[in-house]
């Protein structure tokens, strides 16, 4: 059986750490609309923690990964890299990070996955809010 890997979720948040038993954890997990109070913005890190599932062996899959903003690519994070998968895997969990992720003004972002040819995006916009309230505590 040949090996089939398919995107399951792409998370995009503040940061990931390793726990215990290898397993991340992702903090600060944003939603399609990133907030700001003002521009220019600087976050020291923007991660995105990606899960995929695997199908069928171990055999070897072709993996891209490109960060764009406003339809710039700002950075190619893997070239047409090959990945072999553990047999008996199930899963795999792959995280990127841009650092610093900077902008002087509102856009829209997404990270772009393409497996074996197949291309799966993760876009959300940064902007700021009509009503400011949302930094209130």
């Amino acid at each position: 059986m040949k090996t089939r890997v398919t995107l399951d979720y792409i998370l995009v948040c503040e940061d990931i750490r390793q726990e215990v038993g290898r397993k991340p954890s992702a903090m600060g997990i944003f939603t399609d609309n990133i907030y700001v109070k003002d521009f220019p913005i600087f976050f020291p890190k923007l991660c995105f923690l990606v899960h995929l599932n695997v199908v069928g062996g171990a055999g070897p899959f072709r993996l891209d990964v490109e960060f764009r903003y406003n339809d710039k690519c700002v950075k190619t994070l893997v070239k047409d890299r090959q990945i072999k998968v553990l047999k008996g895997s199930t899963g795999l969990i792959l995280n990127f990070i841009i650092t610093p992720f900077t902008s002087q003004t509102p856009g829209e972002g997404q990270l772009i996955v393409r497996l074996d040819g197949k291309t799966h995006r993760r876009k959300f916009s940064v902007s700021k809010p009509k009503d400011a309230s949302v930094f209130e505590r």
